[in-house]
This record gives structure tokens, sequence and C-alpha cells, in this order.
């Protein structure tokens, strides 16, 4: 690890502790116990609280930064006001962040959760629920939060894996639980008055989950989705069987975020270098490819699972005939993808960052994560 890893991950455990001993506070932070604060914030910032406050990003006030000259400069809306642009989005192409300013929320005294197993038979029903809490024609609750993944459990059968999470009373909870109640899960369990800090464990995002888990290859390729294709998620629910089913890859699984975007729209996206597409599209949807020998057969055979579940999963954008064009979060992306399938189609912006690369960076150093150029 090195120590700019070091420094955000020491940042984020001061973060989360802040967090977690002071009830009564809250800020936008990611929804996994070991990832760092500032590194999703640098290329957006997705959170359980998004769509009240928006992205990370959204909240940052202020940065202290280290060019790759070594010079140390403070970076804010007033003070070197194109590169505060710049960072916010794709801000791994251009320093080291040392410190940083957020801002801060009252947190609500109490959350309340709903964990929901569904079989493959629910598939259908659950996809075109999920599709009608986020379709435009809905005012979605800014504060439910609903987040999926497909995994396999003990018993072997792949399922999908629901939390619903709502600040309030287990009334208000269960106003926006019924629909996936009436679905029929095959298991359900309510983990009732939760503070903002116990959340992540709560919902298996916690340090022992498997998203954080220590020791193990992890292959990441991000789908960002303006609505769940049925058939392209029963296409992938069939992949994901056969991954599953390779003794190489048994805890692999697949990430079903449907985070909420409302006040995430609320914000100018020319105000900041985050693709436009990012604010349009609800759903996160990234498969996992997890092993432990990582010799060159298993991490083909990896890439070639994580592709064959991407390329079902955007069946929706493909048949749009060229109106909806794929889209990578950049945090997510494999490096496989192209600058504008990660940094977004609008020229002004790839020509401005481009622009400003040149001139913080002209050298370009910084770039072993997702590079600009």
């Amino acid at each position: 690890m090195n120590s700019s890893s070091r420094a955000s991950k020491q940042v984020f455990g001061l973060l989360f502790s802040f967090a977690k001993n002071s009830p009564n506070i809250t800020l936008v932070t990611g929804i996994c116990e070991c990832v760092s604060a500032i590194g999703p914030l640098l290329g957006g910032g997705h959170s359980l609280l998004q769509s009240q406050y928006g992205f990370a990003l959204d909240n940052l006030i202020s940065v202290r930064l280290v060019l790759a000259d070594g010079t140390i400069v403070d970076v804010s809306r007033t003070r070197n006001a194109d590169l505060f642009w710049a960072l916010r989005g794709a801000g791994h192409n251009f320093g080291v962040v040392t410190s940083f300013k957020v801002k801060l929320y009252d947190a609500p005294p109490q959350y309340q959760l709903y964990s929901l197993l569904f079989q493959q038979d629910k598939l259908e029903p659950l996809f075109n629920l999920i599709n009608e809490i986020d379709s435009p024609t809905r005012a979605r609750d800014p504060k439910l939060f609903i987040n999926g993944v497909l995994t396999r459990i003990p018993s072997g059968a792949a399922v999908f894996n629901y939390t619903i999470i709502y600040p309030g009373t287990k009334a208000q909870l269960e106003a926006h639980a019924k629909p996936f109640l009436d679905i029929g899960p095959s298991f359900t369990k309510y983990v009732p008055d939760l503070n903002y800090g116990n959340i992540y464990v709560a919902f298996g995002q916690g340090k022992s989950s498997g998203p954080c888990m220590k020791n193990t290859n992890q292959g990441l390729m991000g789908v960002a989705l303006p609505k769940w294709d049925i058939e392209g998620m029963k296409k992938a629910y069939t992949i994901y069987q056969n991954l599953t089913a390779d003794p190489r890859f048994p805890y692999s699984f697949i990430l079903l975020e449907n985070y909420g975007i409302v006040n995430v729209k609320t914000v100018d996206p020319d105000s900041v270098s985050l693709p436009r597409e990012e604010r349009e599209r609800p759903i996160l949807a990234s498969p996992v490819i997890t092993y432990r020998v990582a010799n060159d057969q298993t991490k083909n055979d990896a890439s070639d699972y994580s592709s064959r579940i991407k390329d079902a999963l955007y069946m929706a954008v493909d048949a749009s005939n060229g109106k909806v064009k794929r889209h990578a979060y950049v945090n997510y992306a494999s490096g496989l993808e192209s600058v504008p399938e990660i940094y977004g189609y609008e020229q002004w912006k790839i020509d401005k960052l481009k622009k400003l690369k040149k001139k913080w960076d002209p050298n370009n150093r910084f770039r072993f994560y997702n590079p600009l150029v």
C-alpha cells in the first residue's frame, strides 16, 4: 500500500469513528467500511445519503493537494478553482490529497433495516418493482436506501439479497418495504433502531464482509444503467451461476446498487468534472470476481466472466441504437474502457480536463488509475 492509500484509509478511519461515536452527526461517505473517504470522493462518491445530500464530491469544501513536483496547493471554489473543478470527478489524475474539508449534517436518531432474500423465480417482479421506484415519473423518497447483491448462500443457491433502509420508525420503513414483501422473499430479517455508525455492518458492508475480504484478488467491472433490463438480468444470473459453480470463484458476487439520485440531479453537472451520465443513471451494477490463485489462466477466465456479465447487464443500453451509450463509474471501472466511457461523452469536458492535466501534471506522473492521458 502506498503512502497516499494509507493516509486516505487513516482519514476514513477517523471519519468513521467520528460518525460512529457522534450519533447526532453524519457525513457523505461510501457504503463500505474498508474503503477510504477521499478516494471514492475524487471519482464521485456514491453513498446511502446521496439522494438527500448529493455525491460525496458535492459536499467537498476544500483540499490540500501535493502535486507531482512536490508543490503543496490549497484548492477550493476560491483558490485554484480550475483544479477544484477537475478534482471532483477526475481527481485521481492530479495529485495526492493530504487533508480536506467536507460538509457535516445532523443525523437521524435511528434507522430501520430490512434484509430480504429472493430466489431466481422472483427476478422479474423484483426488478420491475425497482425500475418502477426509480422511474422518472415517480418521486422517490430521498431518505429511502435500496441496495442489493447477487450472491450464493451456504446451501448453494444464487439469491438476490436486498437491503432496505429508512431513517425513522418501523412503520415508515414498512410502508416502503411492503411492495418487496408482497413479492414473497424466501427470507426476511428486520433490524431495528440502528444509528448511522452501525448501518454498515448491519447490511453486510463491514470490515469482515465479502467486499472487504483480505488476501484475495478481486476483479471489478462497473456498469451504470438507466434501468434494469429483465432479459439482461436473466442472462447475467445464468452466467453468475456458472461462475460461482467454478471452484476458483465461489465467493464472487454482483453488486446491484440503486442509491437514489433525487438531490444528485439538482446539482449543475457542469459545475464539476464528473460526467453527466453519473447524475442521470440510478443504477450501478458490478460483477466482482474473487479468487485466490492469480495465475494467467485464472485471471483471463475471471476477465471473461466479468465481460460477459457486463455485456448482459448492458443489453438495454446496447439496444438503444446509440441513443444511450455505455458508461462506467470511474471508481468501479476496470481500466479497459475508453476515456469517454469513463469521463463522459461531452467533448468540452474531456478537452478541459486534458488541458488542466497539462497545467497541473505536465509530465503525467499520476497515470496509474484510469488515466485521462
